[in-house]
């Protein structure tokens, strides 16, 4: 169903009513069977004299093949964006973009999107406007909107989706409180962007299941990606199910896409005692990427749902934490739960999985290296 809605910032928008299909007993929250297995191949990449420690990344596509880039802040503040060439196995040239001054982003912290090698979008946070810049760090254009919601940054992982004239990224509002009753009725996660005529033309809601329920940090927002020719992947943090929207119809459809099947949100504000022991105990549905027509979605949770009950220092003192990746193959419905290293990032490439781990090693030269894991299926 689709109904016509209008927000406070004075556009139209199409809310779609969200439906949950699940197969699986709400009652059975055990998380379901993961398999092992080895990596076939791995490789050491060394990293940009000038690589900066704390990164974020993101995807871009190019030639039909998702490429992996890597960016982080100077001491000065200015973005470096390192994109890295999967195929010659090293970082290409670093991408630096001002923070001050004409061309300047002018924010304490930003997000950033590579559309092609020559178009990067970076978007300021929080900020009513976003920038496009060349390959060589020149601006381009400023884009600004009036509106009450803002670009969201889905933890280290930043995504932006452009079809055509339009731009879909995930969106929050710093103006609604999370102990809202009302939170998940007021903010809409997802926006399309008229970039011609730089206002938003469309948003999706939140599932209705999160109505009148809270969440705990950070697990709000969404972070998209791109499947087939029309589809962008909706990824909720907090949610077993996957969302499609398709840009041709503008309808959503989910699919049950998780580890085990919970009912959605708590039904009051957590206080910070019960928060810090939410994100420690619960899952964290953290990105879906594809290739083709295989799906990979990385959830981070407890090695089982049992250990809810052990304390919060044994489940950091003893590493209780465990990644997953749920790969789906949408042609044949066959979906295979992977257990897998803590690891910086996956990339699909090429039909295998190429996983970044989380530390560096430095060899006698003082240069610093990278190791990356490769994985068949």
């Amino acid at each position: 169903m689709i109904g016509k809605f209008s927000n406070t910032s004075g556009y139209e928008f199409v809310a779609v009513i969200f439906l949950l299909f699940s197969c699986h007993s709400s009652y059975d929250y055990t998380y379901f069977d993961r398999e092992d297995i080895k990596h076939v191949e791995e490789f050491d990449v060394k990293l940009p004299f000038n690589f900066v420690n704390q990164t974020k990344w993101s995807v871009y596509t190019e030639s039909g093949r998702l490429h992996l880039l890597e960016y982080g802040r100077t001491k000065e503040g200015d973005l470096l964006i390192f994109p890295l060439d999967l195929e010659a196995k090293a970082y290409g040239i670093p991408i630096q973009i001002p923070r001050e001054g004409p061309e300047g982003f002018n924010a304490t912290d930003a997000a950033v999107q590579i559309l092609t090698r020559d178009s990067i979008l970076v978007f300021p946070i929080p900020s009513k406007r976003f920038y496009l810049y060349n390959d060589l760090g020149h601006l381009l254009r400023t884009y600004e909107y009036e509106s009450e919601f803002e670009f969201y940054l889905a933890g280290f992982f930043s995504s932006a989706i452009k079809m055509e004239n339009h731009l879909i990224f995930p969106t929050s509002s710093s103006l609604v409180r999370y102990d809202d009753p009302s939170y998940f009725q007021k903010v809409l996660p997802v926006h399309v962007f008229d970039i011609h005529n730089s206002k938003f033309v469309q948003a999706l809601p939140y599932p209705k299941q999160l109505e009148k329920k809270y969440l705990w940090s950070f697990l709000d927002g969404a972070s998209l990606s791109t499947f087939q020719d029309s589809l962008v992947l909706i990824n909720f943090r907090f949610s077993d199910s996957l969302y499609t929207y398709s840009t041709q119809t503008q309808n959503v459809q989910s699919k049950f896409l998780g580890i085990n099947a919970e009912p959605l949100g708590l039904v009051k504000p957590p206080t910070k005692g019960e928060e810090l022991n939410l994100i420690l105990k619960e899952k964290d549905y953290l990105y879906t990427l594809a290739e083709d027509h295989i799906l990979y979605r990385v959830v981070t949770h407890l090695d089982k749902w049992e250990m809810k009950n052990v304390a919060i220092q044994d489940i950091v003192d003893f590493n209780y934490r465990r990644m997953t990746v749920i790969r789906h193959n949408s042609l044949t419905n066959e979906t295979r739960y992977i257990d897998m290293p803590l690891t910086r990032y996956f990339i699909p490439y090429k039909g295998k999985l190429i996983v970044g781990s989380v530390d560096t090693w430095e060899d006698e030269d003082n240069d610093q290296w990278r190791k990356f894991f490769i994985y068949e299926f």
